[in-house]
């Protein structure tokens, strides 16, 4: 049973203190909030807890403010670790509601997904808690708690508990001191407190958790102080996406962006090339559409095909970014993808167009300055295979895709014409040797690899093996990393962070290992360049490897010289590096 000690007033805070004195190490922070947004006009914190493994703790009002900022204010003023499971969402209420701005409140959710590793989706058809990282599967007596909640709130309150926010609605209609909350509140605070003291006995983790940390409290503001966009340009999209649909949908005769069978059927009339599902469908994904086969006679259908998948996906991102009143507020989760890659929702900044990109604008007086990390997947591949000619390949002024094509298909693959520029067929090889470099580092299969280029599978084997038959250390690393997956080791990054266990889906192991040591470079070279930022300038966005600085413009050269320096590293021989580009007041691909 926890033992819960209750504030009511500021009349009490030495109550507060003894407890505080009292119970030293590692604390959890929780608040019960009446709904989930909290910008919202009507939103609220019910009850704030903090809780000791050791059962203690010491719960309060949350609608009383200053009783919120004094208390919260003394238990991080004595330096110890204060922790939350959420950290953005408890930090964000406690900053819209008591101007609180913890921003070294750290996050269990986070640092479980390092520790944890195996948690994350395995294969398909394995479901369950013990592959999730919310506090409620982590901790399975925090759900019997919050069902109890919810079978009392329920005798009195019947309708609102049968509602899918019902858990918000409670806060909102019961007494912030009713036991059956307060119970529930205890056992998530010190459950997520014996959670932290677990992950923290984990020393090899330790380091990888501590970076992980810092970059969530890297990122946590930016989403609530928002990134401004351009309302008009918004509109104008979207006046001009509506025709551009009903246009596709009266040539096709079916929307080309839902997933029916005249889609199928049609494009396989067209002869379009593109890898299918296991039930045999084409894939119509972004990442599948370019690499797409496409006869020459078909290539204006296709071409309005594409156009209109687009234009659909761009109008609902407008209308989101429309309804954000020019303020978007998303959420950037550092290591919520099975790599560690960092992801953004509500809205989603790491997939929109280049005309949706532009209608993100700097604040007054500001300008943005990026840098794109280049080819940086090939070069950390060649640094962990250590293969001499890929190496060789990813070097500073070769294009590693283009040395690629030269390797499979010849030297016409550095066909130029009179201006320099690639011909059609070398433009077309280029775009041919990505797919290649997917089949070689993601897994691919001859199936696979055959649609998306385009081949018969005896083709797309010959191709693989000639790759393979020049990347002999590619080849090498490949087979031994599959290998030590198949037989149950643990892989890990460049830098030792682990890696999920890939028993049963060993393909994957060089893949898993290219995107989780991009990534965990991505995010110490971002954390590098934020420890130097002049005053008022900010971290804004980083998408897959390309980071965005907001800044005063008089900072600009500094900024871009402050991440020329931090994105540039050399390892095992290989240059990894984003040469900055100051980008000026909308965002666009740098």
């Amino acid at each position: 049973m926890n033992e819960i000690t209750l504030i009511t007033k500021a009349a009490e805070l030495r109550i507060a203190d003894d407890w505080l004195a009292t119970h030293n190490g590692r604390l959890v922070l929780d608040t019960e909030t009446t709904g989930l947004d909290v910008f919202a006009a009507d939103f609220e914190i019910g009850v704030v807890a903090l809780g000791h493994s050791s059962g203690a703790v010491l719960a309060f009002p949350g609608r009383d403010r200053d009783l919120v900022r004094v208390v919260l204010q003394r238990a991080f003023a004595t330096a110890r670790s204060v922790w939350a499971h959420n950290a953005i969402y408890d930090s964000w209420a406690l900053r819209a509601t008591s101007e609180l701005k913890l921003s070294s409140l750290k996050c269990s959710l986070v640092a479980a997904r390092v520790a944890y590793p195996d948690r994350f989706p395995p294969p398909k058809g394995r479901t369950g808690p013990e592959h999730g990282f919310s506090l409620k599967d982590l901790r399975p007596t925090t759900q019997h708690a919050q069902d109890a909640l919810k079978t009392s709130f329920s005798s009195d309150h019947p309708a609102d508990a049968r509602r899918s926010d019902w858990l918000p609605r409670a806060v909102r209609l019961l007494p912030w001191d009713t036991d059956e909350l307060l119970a529930y509140v205890a056992e998530d605070v010190v459950e997520g407190a014996r959670l932290v003291d677990d992950i923290a006995a984990d020393r090899n983790a330790r380091p990888f958790i501590n970076d992980e940390i810092a970059t969530d409290q890297l990122w946590r503001w930016t989403g609530f102080d928002g990134i401004h966009v351009d309302l008009e340009r918004l509109r104008q999209l979207a006046d001009k996406a509506a025709p551009t649909l009903a246009e596709a949908e009266k040539h096709f005769g079916f929307k080309p962006w839902t997933g029916n069978k005249a889609r199928q059927e049609y494009l396989r009339k067209l002869g379009v090339q593109l890898p299918t599902t296991d039930g045999g469908a084409l894939k119509l994904g972004k990442k599948e559409r370019p690499a797409a086969e496409v006869p020459e006679e078909a290539q204006a259908e296709w071409d309005m095909f594409c156009a209109s998948i687009e234009a659909h996906s761009d109008q609902a991102q407008v209308d989101q970014f429309l309804a954000s009143g020019g303020l978007l507020r998303g959420q950037i989760s550092v290591n919520a993808a099975i790599t560690g890659r960092s992801t953004s929702r509500n809205p989603n900044l790491q997939n929109m167009s280049s005309a949706i990109r532009e209608t993100v604008i700097a604040r007054p007086g500001c300008v943005l300055v990026g840098a794109d990390l280049s080819h940086v997947e090939p070069s950390i591949l060649a640094a962990l295979s250590g293969d001499p000619l890929l190496i060789e390949h990813c070097a500073r002024g070769r294009d590693v895709y283009i040395e690629v094509a030269a390797v499979v298909w010849g030297p016409e693959a550095f066909a130029v014409d009179a201006a320099g520029a690639p011909t059609p067929e070398a433009a077309k090889l280029r775009k041919r040797a990505k797919v290649v470099f997917l089949a070689l580092s993601y897994g691919m299969g001859d199936a696979s690899f055959a649609s998306m280029l385009g081949a018969s599978t005896d083709e797309a084997k010959l191709i693989r093996q000639k790759a393979l038959g020049v990347y002999t250390g590619l080849a090498r690393f490949s087979k031994e990393l599959q290998q030590r997956a198949r037989n149950g080791d643990r892989l890990t990054t460049l830098d030792g962070r682990n890696l999920p266990l890939l028993t049963d889906a060993p393909y994957r192991a060089v893949n898993y290992s290219i995107q989780a040591s991009a990534a965990t470079l991505f995010k110490k070279m971002t954390r590098d360049v934020a420890a130097q930022l002049p005053f008022g300038a900010r971290c804004l966005i980083p998408v897959h490897d390309e980071l965005v600085v907001e800044c005063l413009a008089a900072d600009a050269e500094t900024v871009a010289d402050i991440i020329r320096s931090a994105m540039h590293v050399e390892i095992a021989g290989t240059p990894i590096w984003g040469d900055p580009e100051i980008i000026g007041t909308r965002w666009r691909k740098s």
